[in-house]
C-alpha cells in the first residue's frame, strides 16, 4: 500500500523514515538517516557507507535526500534525489556513478491506494560507459479486492543503445507473487541502429484471464500461452 496519505502526516512519516533501519541493507548500520523539518517539509537524508544490498551483489555508497511534502489535503509527495551515488558491482568492481530523482505521489480513494512516480537517471561506470533511465508510473492497489493496476513506460539508453518497456492497463489480482494477471499489454521495443537492426524491433505481450496470453514477435507471428504458475484470485 505505501503510506496512507488520507490518515499520515508528515510527522508521521518522518517518524517511520527515522526508525527504519534499512533492513535490506548489510552490515547493520550501514544506513545513517538524520530528519530536518522546515518549511511544511520533512528532509531525511540517508548516508550509504559501503552497504551491501539484498544477494550481496552490490555495494552502494553515496547520499540520498528525501524530501517529503504534502502538495494538497489527503496526499503525500516525496522527492528522492542522489548525486555522484556509487553503485559497485562486487563480482568484478565495475562502479557506476549515478546522479537520480525520483518523484513520487500518493493518494488514496476509499481502499485504492494510487503511486504515481517519475524517475530520471543518468551515469558512467568506471569502464568508461554511458547510460540513462526516464521512467513514468501510474500504480494502484484496491486493498479490498487485492488487485493491482499499472501503466506507464520507461526508456532506457546504454551506449547509445536504447530500449523502452510499456505497460498498458496491467491487472493482477490475487495475493503475492503468484496472483494472475487479469488484462493489459506490455510492448518492449528495441530502437533500429542496434546490431544488424535497420528497423525498430518490438515483441508485445497481451494478457487475458486465467492465466492466458498472447506473445507476438518482431516479425509479427503470434502465439498464445498458459501461466502454469499463477493462481486466479480467489484459489
Amino acid at each position: 500500500e505505501g503510506p496512507d496519505p488520507s490518515a499520515q502526516t508528515l510527522d508521521v512519516v518522518a517518524d517511520r523514515v527515522k526508525s527504519n533501519p534499512g533492513k535490506f541493507f548489510q552490515p547493520a548500520g550501514c544506513i545513517q538517516t538524520t530528519v530536518s523539518v522546515g518549511n511544511g517539509q520533512r528532509v531525511a537524508t540517508h548516508v550509504f557507507n559501503g552497504c551491501t544490498g539484498p544477494q550481496g551483489k552490490h555495494k552502494f555508497t553515496g547520499t540520498i535526500v528525501a524530501t517529503w511534502t504534502s502538495p494538497e489535503a489527503g496526499k503525500l509527495q516525496v522527492v528522492r534525489e542522489a548525486k555522484g551515488f556509487q553503485i559497485e558491482r562486487i563480482a568484478d568492481g565495475v562502479i557506476r556513478t549515478v546522479d537520480r530523482s525520483v518523484t513520487v505521489r500518493f493518494e488514496k480513494d476509499g481502499q485504492v491506494y494510487k503511486k504515481h512516480r517519475v524517475v530520471t537517471m543518468t551515469g558512467t561506470s568506471s569502464t568508461g560507459k554511458s547510460f540513462s533511465r526516464n521512467a513514468d508510473w501510474n500504480v494502484s492497489y484496491d486493498a479490498g479486492t487485492h488487485c493491482i493496476e499499472r501503466s506507464g513506460s520507461a526508456t532506457t539508453i546504454f551506449e547509445g543503445r536504447e530500449l523502452t518497456r510499456t505497460v498498458e492497463s496491467y491487472k493482477r489480482c490475487g495475493v503475492g507473487a503468484l496472483g494472475c494477471p487479469q488484462g493489459g499489454k506490455i510492448t518492449i521495443t528495441r530502437k533500429k541502429g542496434q546490431g544488424n537492426s535497420e528497423k525498430d524491433i518490438s515483441l508485445v505481450i497481451e494478457f487475458g484471464n486465467g492465466g492466458q496470453y498472447t506473445v507476438q514477435g518482431p516479425l509479427g507471428q503470434k502465439r498464445a500461452r498458459k501461466l502454469q504458475w499463477c493462481r486466479a484470485q480467489g484459489n
